[in-house]
């Protein structure tokens, strides 16, 4: 099996070209290369961003830098391929205030252009959307208790109302990259799918303040930089390890179930 992944060399993406790489499957990273999130780190940006480019590389992954946003340069790309796993994104809040053309044109342009190579070359396609889609309106659910917030139920399933609240550019823009994964499984029959993903976490993040914030704790830890706590620091987030999240993406080719997916790491017990 071919294997094309959108985004490869980010931090999502290198994950899972790792794990179709270790399954012995032919694997094309198709990324980019922009270095928008990590401007803002701290980090050597140059070194970072070429990081996963070398290590993908040197695991056997075809590598090619090329953009979402550009259809026939992805349609040649895809010509013959089995699957595509789409995780190209513009996926920081801030950048989307910032940079709503970026946004919009990453998020929708490319995930439009992704699910039209899917359907010309009648091939499964597995997309990234976000718990985003859902809006802020459900932190008014929350309870402050002595040591976290806490939420009855804890659990959001895919029927749960979107767009709720106050919304940003990436709200809009992740919510309708979403709508078109169903409306092309609706409209042609393509096999696809939308996994509403939790916060992700692993090896080979490199995140910032406003992206990535498991990886910006322990690198600032680490680094013995200051960390900036917003609110109470009573926060609660869902976090998923990025393996977890590939395999999630092989089970759906294996199962060829269309559709939405929340994927998270589920509930735990606090000691």
């Amino acid at each position: 099996m071919k294997v094309l992944v959108t985004g490869g060399c980010g931090f999502l993406g290198s994950h899972v070209c790792e794990y179709f790489a270790n399954s012995g499957e032919a694997v094309i990273s198709y990324d980019n290369m922009t270095k928008h999130e990590l401007q803002r780190t701290g980090f050597a940006t140059e070194r970072a961003r070429n990081y996963n480019w070398d290590y993908l590389k040197s695991i056997g992954v075809e590598m090619v830098k090329a953009d979402v946003r550009n259809l026939e340069e992805l349609l040649d790309h895809t010509s013959n391929c089995d699957y595509i796993v789409h995780t190209a994104a513009q996926p920081a809040m801030t950048i989307s205030w910032e940079n709503p053309v970026l946004d919009m044109t990453t998020n929708v342009i490319g995930t439009f252009n992704v699910l039209e190579a899917a359907r010309q070359h009648k091939i499964p396609v597995a997309s990234c959307a976000t718990i985003h889609v859902y809006g802020n309106e459900i932190n008014r659910g929350l309870r402050e208790g002595q040591t976290r917030y806490l939420r009855e139920p804890e659990g959001i399933d895919e029927s749960h109302p979107i767009l709720e609240g106050t919304l940003t550019p990436l709200h809009a823009s992740k919510v309708a990259g979403d709508i078109y994964v169903q409306v092309y499984i609706h409209t042609y029959g393509v096999e696809a799918a939308s996994f509403r993903l939790t916060g992700i976490y692993g090896t080979r993040q490199f995140g910032g303040e406003d992206h990535g914030w498991v990886a910006n704790f322990c690198i600032r830890s680490i680094m013995g930089w200051p960390i900036t706590i917003f609110g109470t620091g009573k926060q609660v987030r869902d976090i998923i390890y990025a393996t977890d999240v590939s395999r999630a993406f092989d089970a759906f080719y294996q199962t060829r179930v269309p559709g939405i997916y929340n994927i998270g790491g589920g509930s735990y017990t606090q000691m």
